[in-house]
């Protein structure tokens, strides 16, 4: 494909552009360099290719040589290239990426074992040093041949132990768009330190999957291997964040509850995060189910505490979030608020506390009540950090409870704390 190819030098033009510092340069060369390329980009590779060659000639760089044979080849130049080609081979004996290229002039002509004789040559260069293999097989993935690049990296594997090309082929596989593979191959890799990278690989995977193919074999893949691994942590955490990323809330949080029960390790610090999560977007049902999960447990959680909190603010955001909230539900609320403020320490109360003076104020008409909380709470010192804020709280309820007079001192006070601070 003429437009495929042309994109695929394009990226090495680019490439060339990038890898050699134009200051470095003479100014002849960055001259050519300039015009070579504006040939390129307009389609003269005649023009473009005799530059080239003579670049290459005098510096014998790659970079030059990649350019040259792109023109060569959007000419249809093969015979050309072959013969370019077999006479760098011999003076370069060691250079896999001329048998790759050759390999390709070969495939291009249609003359199969000529060209799987040349990759074949070129790999076993490669694989004689381990720091080329990443290299050999990024050059097979250029021109896609897949296969070619998968096989590299296995021998590599089984050549040099202690190496795992397992993200690397799973990545090749992602492109043919062969998903079975691509999650065999990545949940062999998966653990703690290379999970955000999986992560990462698999959302670009589902951002570009058009036809909807990849999730359900995702899925299906991660379920296996559950069955195997049912402990696995980074396991349950790439399940969990399929579901959030795929809009499934419910089933993320079915998982981390499984996973809870299950599990040796405690993850309800995951579980106060998802519930914290969900009420920051909205998914007041969700974030209400992750809490009460931990508060209601049987077993009581170090984290009770953060859960108890976490459920009464996310019970308030979701009752205000109505259009018309219902009163009864408000007033027991407010009821329950109380009592929190009464069981929860105090140092660890702040949201609960912000949560009851807005109950108070903005619904309940309490204003008394909602000004006592948040003086109560200045006055105990544990969170100076955060006064300007209950300060500003208590200047618009003293507004709304018709006392200008205080609220405007208390403004004031802030925007001088705010003056002196800068």
């Amino acid at each position: 494909n003429r437009n495929l190819m042309k994109h695929f030098w394009l990226i090495i033009l680019t490439a060339v552009c990038m890898a050699i510092s134009l200051p470095s340069m003479s100014q002849d060369e960055t001259n050519n360099v300039q015009l070579a390329s504006k040939y390129y980009q307009n389609g003269e590779y005649e023009k473009a290719l005799t530059i080239y060659q003579d670049l290459y000639a005098q510096t014998e760089y790659k970079s030059y040589r990649d350019m040259y044979l792109s023109c060569l080849t959007l000419l249809k130049q093969f015979d050309a290239a072959e013969k370019f080609l077999k006479k760098e081979a011999k003076k370069k004996k060691n250079d896999f990426y001329i048998l790759i290229d050759l390999g390709m002039v070969y495939y291009n002509l249609n003359r199969t074992s000529e060209s799987e004789e040349q990759f074949a040559k070129a790999k076993e260069i490669a694989l004689a040093n381990e720091s080329s293999v990443a290299n050999a097989a990024s050059a097979f993935q250029m021109y896609r041949q897949f296969q070619h690049a998968i096989d590299i990296y296995e021998r590599a594997e089984k050549k040099f132990p202690n190496k795992k090309y397992g993200l690397e082929i799973g990545n090749i596989y992602s492109v043919e768009k062969n998903y079975e593979k691509m999650m065999e191959h990545y949940l062999d890799y998966l653990n703690g330190e290379t999970l955000a990278t999986i992560e990462s690989r698999l959302s670009y995977v589902l951002a570009n999957d058009s036809e909807d193919k990849a999730e359900p074999i995702i899925e299906k893949a991660l379920i296996a291997e559950a069955q195997k691994k049912p402990n696995s942590a980074s396991l349950n955490s790439l399940t969990i964040w399929l579901y959030t990323q795929t809009g499934r809330n419910e089933m993320a949080l079915n998982q981390l509850i499984a996973y809870n029960k299950r599990a040796a390790q405690s993850n309800d610090k995951e579980i106060v995060e998802f519930g914290n999560e969900m009420a920051e977007i909205g998914e007041y049902e969700t974030s209400i189910r992750a809490f009460n999960y931990l508060v209601k447990r049987k077993t009581r959680s170090v984290l009770h505490n953060e859960a108890y909190i976490g459920l009464l603010n996310v019970s308030y955001k979701k009752a205000v979030s109505k259009l018309n909230p219902d009163i009864n539900e408000l007033k027991a609320l407010d009821s329950t608020i109380n009592l929190a403020l009464k069981d929860v320490a105090i140092a660890k109360a702040y949201d609960i506390i912000i949560t009851s003076a807005q109950l108070k104020a903005f619904y309940l008409n309490k204003c008394d009540e909602a000004i006592e909380v948040i003086n109560e709470a200045i006055a105990s010192n544990y969170y100076k950090n955060k006064n300007p804020e209950m300060k500003m709280l208590l200047g618009d309820i003293y507004m709304l409870n018709n006392n200008p007079w205080d609220a405007t001192l208390l403004y004031a006070q802030i925007e001088k704390s705010n003056a002196s601070a800068d």
